[in-house]
């Protein structure tokens, strides 16, 4: 810069320029200004300190993070924790990439820069204060992720505001060169971060052995605390920084506040010539050879045209602000195709950052097995490379920064170095295709070495310290670079913060991938190198896509000198203005579309609900009442979990919470606010009853079935359909007051049935989606038809008083007694009355018929019961209830048929409940399960054998805890909530059995227990979804 001191920043004087009336050449009078310049050092300065500050910040935590491991998890196995840190932090990074990158474009570059290096240093100062609280009344685990989120914020926003604040300040010739050191800043401050923990370290070592754990947790805080100082630094120039030129020129429209602070910057007040003589050369003369091997995005740059000038632009005047618009975004990103730029500099950063940070570079353990020192046994904490007895944490940090700083910091800062001095002499996009090239073959060579040789040490730490050239200098200096070069002010900072957040994503993608398939290295022996060397194979994948995106969707920022041959990196180049750049894919013919409307808000939209659902995250996961328990954590942070395995596994949750309880215990959280225990004995706790009230958790609910059977047909009778329609009948004669006659229809109406279990799978829909109406359309539609016809009918009085002559004529409130409730309680009853009771029916009788013995035994206590078969149907239910094989089959079948198999959760609102060593708080939906309890072995010996006998041994030693099975038989629910029809359904149960079995002859036909066992919670229990039934032929009568 030409005048350091007083003028540097100044942008508030006035002057006359009444002499110039055309604004075009005041536009192209600033921007000769800025290419007239030389090396813009201040403001390399001004933006680099702050990217030490974010290659510190990010970087340095690789050496603290095993710190903070040792601090507060020291014999934790699991590197987890550490990885939650991580996802944290570039989590934040993206949403502060895509935000400031937005405001940039929307409110200017100077109303956001230094406002993401306050959030920076405010969060980092937070971090450094995380603690554990008196007595563990704190997570530090949740206040680590909420702080390093936010550091995460203030690094994001810093890549799009200081690429584009340097860009648009830059001269042409300078402007590689300058972004370039910017981002040679960030292995700055990677070398930075290791020689501070080094100094820390050693000047901890001195305090002995005494209390190692506050000693390392001091050492922690020290090394990312430092970090703030060069923040600080930044950010008094910073807040000083006058607006760009560009953007007061092109988004303002202010060409005259931008020649003052061009003048005030640069001390340059000359008129060029062209003014002085009225002339206009605001044109590019470019060369129009024709070049068959030049790529096509060259031919777009360069065109068919020979020069290109501002009057393409559509003319401004005084005020007229350019402001961004739907139509302008469709022209200039999808009818101009430059759409292909902003995807090929997005997935180009991401593939890189998916690759190559992918094999894990900065991991301790990594970088131990890389130099040939690690040495331990078997699975380890992430911080402890060494197991010998001997072994001393001091030396194994020191270990790990001094690793660091030669595999990580020697390629990366002589790549920088050379991305520098290359940065304006090689075609950059070039630079970067064949950079991704030689990282492919770099992973390919390295991974065949793993794979055959296992060979580890000094090749291996020459071949990375060359990967860490490559990589610096080549895709991750110019994927910084070129984002901040190829589109026009107007989206320049978007564009750049949406490329740098694809990037971002491909680093937050391969943490999870890392965490799931356990890429890290701590593992001794030949099998996991041989397994390392595979990965690195595979991620050579990614850098050969990162070669083929930036060679057809990446732009040429660069173009031939005329007359010089053109070289494979592109030598004897030039480099292009910011101003043609930006035209696009279009060229001369692209223009803005000016509305006059006020900015969408859809980025600001999706920025504050990701970081709603961000905070939603934190909180479930780290800060909700129920966060201790142990589960699943992706079904602690979301329902879709559950949404997955009910809806699109269909009614496959409940198996998984069974699974989760053989891993986790017998308690454990399934959804977000909801715990599941697994014990027999404390069924009465959760569900209670009056004495101690729970409310029915709001989101539960339920379908229930039953059928009865054929007499004299002899062609195959599915047993479900028979006995729905049984059901069908004896709940809507109850409700309704009349019968429907399911039985007397020739096929008994099997719809029916079939919208009845339709409507227990949509229940898991409706469930989280309860605005769905659709449910309506599936149930039998004279439900609400007859609800409402006979609503006047019920009013009356009758000797024979039905469920709903009750509800009319009871003292409810008028809204509980409207045609909607009732309508609503009608579909309630027909569902709760028909298909778990035909369930119960159809599997016992399969489980009866199947087994010769129970068959025989039960026909032998009917006869001697009932010696005349026609009596049957006279016989008192008492008498039938009395029956001890008859109960103990019914027993069994409730057991081994579950009732109802999906969750029935309760909330105590006003107590806490206690369970072992847990304490439950109040106001938590808790669930038991009647399926996970009736198939408990330690409860129900051989739980998936039918055997009735069991029933009969209630008295014996063996039985559990010498107490009545009884207690653990749990079809209909228990509590003050429990099933109101139970009775009802024993009554169809007994008198539906002892009918059948007494009177009739069955066999199955093409039945098996496949077409029995329950694979499906549908709110009641389903076998596979193929089964016919089960299907019975009546083979003769018995007398």
């Amino acid at each position: 810069m030409g005048r350091w001191g007083g003028r540097l920043y100044k942008t508030d004087r006035a002057r006359d320029f009444d002499h110039e009336q055309d604004r075009n050449i005041r536009r192209r009078q600033i921007y000769e200004t800025i290419d007239r310049q030389g090396f813009q050092w201040v403001v390399v300065l001004v933006a680099g300190v702050g990217f030490f500050l974010d290659g510190y910040t990010l970087f340095a935590s690789n050496i603290a993070l095993p710190m903070i491991a040792y601090a507060f998890w020291t014999e934790e196995v699991s590197s987890l924790n550490l990885t939650y840190i991580n996802i944290a932090t570039l989590t934040g990074t993206l949403l502060g990439q895509l935000a400031f990158g937005f405001l940039a474009d929307k409110n200017g570059r100077k109303k956001m820069y230094g406002i993401e290096l306050v959030l920076l240093i405010g969060s980092t100062l937070g971090v450094v204060m995380c603690s554990t609280g008196t007595h563990g009344s704190m997570s530090v685990l949740a206040w680590l992720i909420w702080w390093r989120t936010l550091v995460g914020i203030g690094v994001g926003g810093d890549y799009p505001l200081s690429a584009v604040i340097t860009s648009e300040f830059a001269p042409a010739k300078h402007r590689a060169k300058m972004l370039a050191t910017v981002f040679f800043m960030q292995p700055l401050g990677q070398v930075s971060g290791n020689v501070v923990s080094l100094i820390v370290v050693v000047a901890s070592k001195r305090q002995g052995d005494a209390d190692l754990v506050r000693t390392v947790d001091i050492m922690w805080r020290w090394v990312v605390g430092i970090g703030v100082v060069p923040g600080v630094v930044a950010l008094v120039f910073r807040l000083a920084i006058p607006e760009t030129p560009r953007f007061l020129i092109d988004i303002e429209d202010n060409p005259i506040k931008a020649e003052f602070d061009a003048n005030n910057l640069w001390g340059d007040s000359s008129i060029s010539s062209e003014l002085a003589d009225g002339t206009r050369r605001d044109t590019i003369h470019i060369s129009t050879t024709s070049d068959a091997n030049r790529s096509n995005d060259e031919d777009i740059a360069t065109s068919s045209v020979t020069e290109w000038g501002c009057m393409d632009d559509p003319p401004t005047t005084l005020n007229s602000n350019w402001t961004l618009s739907k139509a302008d975004i469709v022209q200039y990103f999808w009818h101009e195709g430059n759409w292909r730029t902003l995807a090929g500099t997005s997935l180009t950063w991401l593939l890189l950052d998916f690759g190559f940070y992918g094999i894990g570079l900065s991991n301790p353990h990594f970088l131990a097995k890389t130099w040939g020192s690690l040495n331990i046994s078997g699975p380890t904490p992430p911080w402890k490379t060494d197991n010998s007895p001997d072994a001393n944490i001091y030396d194994m940090f020191l270990n790990t920064s001094v690793h660091a700083l030669i595999i990580l910091n020697i390629g990366s800062v002589v790549g920088g170095l050379l991305m520098i001095f290359f940065a304006n002499r090689l075609n950059r996009v070039s630079l970067q295709k064949y950079g991704f090239l030689a990282l492919a073959a770099l992973f390919i060579g390295l991974g065949t070495m793993f794979i055959t040789v296992y060979k580890e040490g000094p090749v291996a730490i020459a071949l990375y310290v060359l990967g860490q050239l490559i990589f610096n200098f080549g895709p991750n200096g110019t994927t910084y670079i070129i984002p901040a070069e190829v589109f026009p002010t107007r989206y320049r900072g978007t564009c750049h913060g949406i490329s740098a957040a694809a990037g971002k994503l491909g680093s937050i993608l391969v943490q999870l991938f890392s965490a799931y398939y356990k890429f890290g290295s701590s593992t001794p022996g030949n099998a996991q190198t041989r397994r390392y060397g595979i990965i690195l194979i595979v991620f050579s994948i990614a850098m050969i896509l990162g070669a083929v995106v930036t060679h057809f969707w990446v732009p040429n920022v660069q173009v031939k000198v005329d007359g010089k041959p053109r070289k494979i990196l592109g030598g004897n180049t030039k480099t292009l203005t910011l101003e043609v750049l930006g035209k696009g894919r279009s060229g001369p013919r692209s223009f803005p579309v000016a509305m006059r409307q006020r900015p969408p808000k859809t980025l600001l939209i999706l920025f504050s609900i990701c970081l709603y659902y961000a905070s939603v995250g934190v909180y479930r996961l780290y800060l909700s009442p129920i966060a201790k328990f142990p589960g699943p954590r992706l079904a602690a942070l979301t329902y879709w979990y559950e949404i997955y395995h009910n809806v699109a596994r269909r009614g496959q949750f409940i198996f998984e919470v069974a699974k989760m309880h053989e891993k986790y215990g017998p308690i454990v959280r399934i959804t977000p606010h909801e715990l599941h225990i697994k014990d027999k004995d404390y069924y009465d706790e959760v569900y209670p009853g009056s004495q101690k009230p729970t409310d029915k958790d709001p989101a539960a609910a339920g379908a229930f079935g039953r059928l009865e059977g054929f007499y004299e047909s002899k062609t195959p009778i599915d047993l479900r359909v028979a006995f729905s329609a049984l059901t069908i009948d004896v709940i809507s004669k109850y409700s309704y007051g009349e019968s429907y006659n399911t039985l007397g229809k020739p096929d008994m109406d099997p719809d029916n049935y079939g919208n009845i279990l339709s409507t227990g799978e949509l229940t898991h829909l409706l469930k989280h989606f309860p605005w769905i109406v659709t449910i309506a359309k599936l149930l039998p539609h004279w439900v609400a038809i007859e609800v409402q016809d006979k609503e006047k009918g019920y009013k009356k009085k009758n000797d024979s008083p039905t469920i709903f002559h009750e509800l009319v004529n009871s003292d409810l409130p008028a809204e509980e007694k409207s045609i909607t409730r009732l309508t609503d309680e009608g579909m309630t009853l027909i569902g709760a009355g028909t298909a778990t009771t035909a369930h119960v029916l159809s599997t016992t009788s399969y489980h009866i018929l199947s087994n010769p013995h129970i068959l025989q035994r039960l026909q032998k206590e009917l006869q001697e019961a009932v010696p005349e078969s026609s009596h049957i149907t006279k016989t008192p239910l008492p008498e039938l209830e009395h029956l001890p094989y008859l109960t103990a089959i019914i027993k069994e079948g409730l057991r081994i048929s579950h009732g109802f198999v999906t969750r029935a959760p309760r909330i105590a609102p006003n107590r806490g409940l206690q369970f072992q060593d847990w304490t439950i708080p109040p106001g938590t939906s808790v669930s038991m399960t009647a399926s996970i309890l009736h198939t408990d072995p330690a409860v129900f010996p051989e739980p998936q054998n039918f055997r009735p006998e069991r029933w009969l041994q209630e008295s014996k030693p063996k039985s559990p805890a010498n107490a009545s099975l009884e207690k653990y038989l749990i079809p209909f629910g228990r509590g003050s909530r429990n099933c109101l029809g139970m009775n009802l359904a024993y009554a169809e149960i007994y008198m539906t059995f002892a009918s059948v079995f007494r009177r009739f002859e069955l066999e199955l036909y093409e039945t098996t227990s496949k077409d029995v066992d329950v694979v499906h919670d549908f709110v009641s229990g389903m076998p596979r979804l193929d089964t016919k039934g089960i299907r019975v032929v009546v083979v003769g009568k018995r007398d």
